[in-house]
């Protein structure tokens, strides 16, 4: 019962006891649109003279975080006529450049080449932007139905953080870290929930071997009570309100047996991100029952609770939110966006607000 497997092949959900569907299924990414197309058809090449004394005409927005450089405009030069010549390798705003005459990811580099070389030989990436990435995260998430695994990702990345150390459950190095956070608050939105402001650069580890070996003690067991949530939650910081309002996103996703031992989703509506999880706990009646795998949970037709989301009604503390939640739907998506964010930036300073 509960999780004891190490932290880079956890059960994923806000509570130890929970797992993600399966995020490309029989099918493929391929399969999901791309703005701009595949990858190979996006990187283009640009070369740019400065010999004759022509000025560049391309404005980009320079962050020392980033690893490109993305375009925001262009404005005459020799840019302007580079697409004129060349239509079908045309700069736009959208476009990143990934690389100045052999020089990738070091954006200061990159930068100060095109100041002072003459000879520019450009690598670009088309539709690489804040918006296309939104676009394609949202087709991703319709596609694969994925908005609940993208969410458990976030928060078992950051949740196991204890202010000292983490657990690198999704080790990423994609802009400088964050991108998960990004992408589990795109489809909090998506499947009808709060818009959650997201920071940038949080990167707990490069890869596994920097992390806590297990997430034992850092997230909270599906199958204990109110004792157990509390000492897991309030050393992180959290009130009662804020574990309430967590617990929250159980709304969405399922349990999958073969992964936790426990089984079935919480909610009728496994994908709509709204307040039917409190409702429930209100309203249904559940008959308790131990899974195949041999863990205890409860059962009301098709849905489930753990015992970890029923102690919520056993403590006077915990009930008063769960009824405030239940009837207004606004006060939890409130108090979610700020427990929320609390947990996305744990153990975290000097975050940025822009990708």
């Amino acid at each position: 019962m509960g999780n004891s497997s190490p932290c880079c092949i956890s059960d994923v959900d806000t509570k130890a006891g929970a797992d993600p569907v399966v995020l490309y299924g029989s099918g493929s990414a391929a399969a999901v649109p791309v703005s701009g197309g595949a990858l190979e058809d996006r990187i283009y090449k640009v070369v740019l003279n400065k010999s004759g004394g022509g000025k560049l005409g391309l404005d980009v927005d320079y962050m020392a975080e980033r690893s490109v450089l993305p375009i925001m405009g262009i404005t005459g030069g020799l840019s302007e006529q580079w697409n004129n010549d060349n239509p079908d390798k045309k700069m736009s705003k959208g476009d990143s450049i990934i690389e100045v005459n052999g020089t990738p990811g070091d954006v200061a580099v990159m930068l100060e080449k095109c100041k002072k070389e003459e000879v520019l030989s450009l690598t670009l990436c088309k539709a690489m932007n804040y918006d296309a990435l939104v676009s394609d995260l949202e087709n991703l998430i319709k596609a694969k139905n994925c908005g609940p695994i993208l969410i458990r990702l976030s928060w078992h990345d950051a949740g196991v953080c204890d202010g000292k150390s983490g657990c690198p459950n999704a080790a990423m190095r994609l802009a400088g870290g964050g991108e998960h956070d990004f992408a589990a608050n795109v489809a909090i939105r998506l499947m009808g929930g709060p818009e959650v402001p997201t920071k940038y650069g949080r990167l707990d580890a490069k890869s596994a071997s920097e992390g806590v070996e297990s997430q034992q003690g850092r997230l909270p067991d599906g199958d204990k009570g109110i004792d157990h949530l509390r000492a897991i939650f309030h050393p992180k910081g959290f009130d009662d309100k804020g574990i309430v309002a967590l617990s929250g996103a159980h709304t969405v996703g399922k349990c999958h047996a073969d992964r936790s031992g426990f089984d079935g989703p919480w909610t009728e509506e496994p994908l709509k991100f709204d307040n039917s999880y409190f409702k429930d706990l209100l309203n249904k009646t559940y008959t308790p029952e131990t899974t195949e795998k041999g863990n205890p949970q409860h059962r009301n037709g098709k849905t489930i609770m753990l015992v970890s989301d029923l102690a919520l009604l056993k403590d006077a503390a915990f009930k008063t939110h769960v009824q405030t939640y239940a009837e207004d739907e606004k006060a939890f998506f409130a108090d979610f966006v700020q427990a929320w964010e609390q947990m996305q930036e744990l153990g975290c300073s000097q975050l940025r607000e822009i990708l």
